[in-house]
Formats: structure tokens, sequence, C-alpha cells
């Protein structure tokens, strides 16, 4: 921005500088503060750390980017389709604030995080002025190994002397339910666009906080000015769910218990008439009757004789 001629002298930027440490005095956030409107032909930012926000950028990210506007740098975590296989090559559709897509099983997305130190580079005295942020780190959030339709990927800016900033995209799969991955070795990260270059970040980086830095990475210190803007680009990819089969029930057969046959014995023919109670009867009174005739026979022949 000191490029942008003498324009922009020194009192007017302690004035700009005045005017926005006394916003974030009352708001506590660099969201609070009215965005620098892009002009290219130059404008005023600050002399203190300040992080994406400028507004209504005309011109494109980076001649690797493609060939369409930047907008508002508060929009600083997007998404697009990968299918070009390079984090931020021409050939990709462009990054949106949210995406809706069909989802298909191997679909790949670009998930881009922007970090800009809006401070003009005049005030970066070679790494010691007031223009370098410190201590900046990059916290990400994304729902790695989930299941679902809708998915959000979050973002948070942080230095020990600015305000942090935060932002958020999403996956919306049209309610296909799919299960959502991070592709292996797909953390990159650039911190010169005007490089089309960029180094290897550990998958890591998803889900944690990691210390940025421009011109030198992961030092903590970033400079001011567009020279020094950092891009951190990760890679998703989606398979679709699945669902287990229906069991199947099996219906428990009836089961009709048959009693046994009845097994009726036939006794054997006697081999002699049966006793049946009367034949006895009979042959006890004929001997009874015998032996009455007898004895009275007897008892009456003593009794002629006596006479």
């Amino acid at each position: 921005m000191n490029r942008f001629k003498k324009l922009i002298g020194v009192g007017i930027g302690a004035t700009v500088a005045l005017s926005t440490s006394l916003i974030m005095g009352f708001a506590g956030s660099a969201s609070a503060i009215a965005c620098y409107q892009y002009n290219a032909n130059g404008f005023t930012t600050s002399q203190t750390p300040v992080f994406n926000n400028i507004c209504n950028i005309t011109s494109p990210l980076s001649s690797t980017q493609g060939n369409y506007n930047l907008g508002d740098e508060s929009n600083f975590v997007r998404i697009r389709p990968d299918t070009s296989g390079s984090p931020l090559g021409s050939t990709n559709p462009p990054l949106v604030d949210n995406l809706s897509a069909a989802c298909n099983s191997g679909d790949k997305f670009d998930v881009w995080t922007y970090v800009h130190n809006d401070a003009e580079s005049q005030f970066n005295d070679n790494g010691t002025g007031s223009a370098v942020a410190h201590d900046v780190t990059l916290a990400t959030t994304a729902p790695i190994n989930t299941t679902g339709n809708n998915f959000n990927f979050s973002s948070t800016v942080s230095a020990s002397n600015a305000s942090s900033v935060s932002d958020n995209t999403t996956l919306n799969c049209n309610g296909q339910d799919v299960k959502l991955t991070l592709v292996p070795g797909s953390v990159h990260y650039n911190n010169n666009l005007n490089q089309t270059t960029y180094g290897n970040m550990s998958d890591s980086a998803v889900n944690g906080t990691t210390p940025l830095g421009s011109p030198i990475w992961a030092s903590g210190n970033e400079w001011g000015c567009w020279d020094y803007r950092i891009v951190v680009v990760y890679t998703v990819t989606v398979q679709k769910e699945t669902p287990p089969p229906t069991p199947t029930t099996t219906p428990t057969p009836t089961t009709t218990t048959t009693p046994p046959p009845t097994t009726t014995t036939t006794p054997p023919a006697p081999t002699e008439l049966v006793n049946t109670g009367a034949g006895s009867t009979v042959t006890l009174f004929a001997s009874v009757a015998a032996i009455g005739t007898v004895g009275y026979r007897w008892f009456l022949g003593r009794r002629l004789t006596r006479q």
C-alpha cells in the first residue's frame, strides 16, 4: 500500500489509526469496525494490525485463483468443488461462501481460509514496526469423520495485539447423508500470494491451532499489507453411507403337538373258561347237598338201630 503514491500522509494515517483504536475500544472486535473500502488507486487503513476488514475488493485474489473478484475480506472462509487437484488452481470453480452439491461418493471440496493483516506496510519497519501482528494463530474446526447432510467449517484468526476474527462456510448435501473425511496430506499454505507455490502442513492443523507467519512461515508474526497475505487450504471428500440391510424376520413356525397314538393291548385268549362264579356256586351247593344226604342217612340209620 506504500506504493499508492504519497497521498497517505503520516498525519492522516495517525488519524485513521486513532479512530480505529477508539472504535475497537468500544466494540472489542474487528468485526465492529467499519470496513476499509477498497480503491484500486489507493486507500487508507491502519498503522496497527487489523485482520480481514477490507470491503469490495474488485481485483482477483491472485493469478492462480481465477479471474473473479475477491469481494469482502470478512468472508474469509470459503469452499468450492476441487476439480483440478490443485489447492487454488484457476481451473477450479470459484470459491463461494456456502455450497450446495449433490455430494456423490468421491467428490472433493477445498475449504479455504484467507488471512490478511490490513495494516499499511510503511509501518512494518522491517518487522519491528506497529503494523506487525504478533503471536498469530489459526484455529480451524471441521466435522471430520462424521455423517450427515450439512457440514459447517469455521476458522478463527487471533493475535496478541489485534482483535480475533472468525468466519465459517457450509457444505449442504441436499438431504443426502454422506460421511465426510479429510483427504490425507491435503493441508497446504501460501504466505505470499504473488507466488504460485504452496507449502505442506500437518493434517492435525484441521481441528487444531497452528501458528502462522509472513514473510517467515510459522513465526507467529504477520507483516501488514498485500504481499503478506496468507491462505490455508485443505480438502475433504465424501462417501455415501449405505444403510444397513433391514433384518429379515423369519416367522416362528407354529408347532402342533400330536399326542402319541393310544396302544390297545389285547389280552391273550384264556386256555380255560373263566370262572364267572355261578358254576362254583352250583358245585358248592351240590357238594353240600351230597354231604347232607350222607349225614342224614347216617343219622337216620343210627336212630333206627336204637329202636
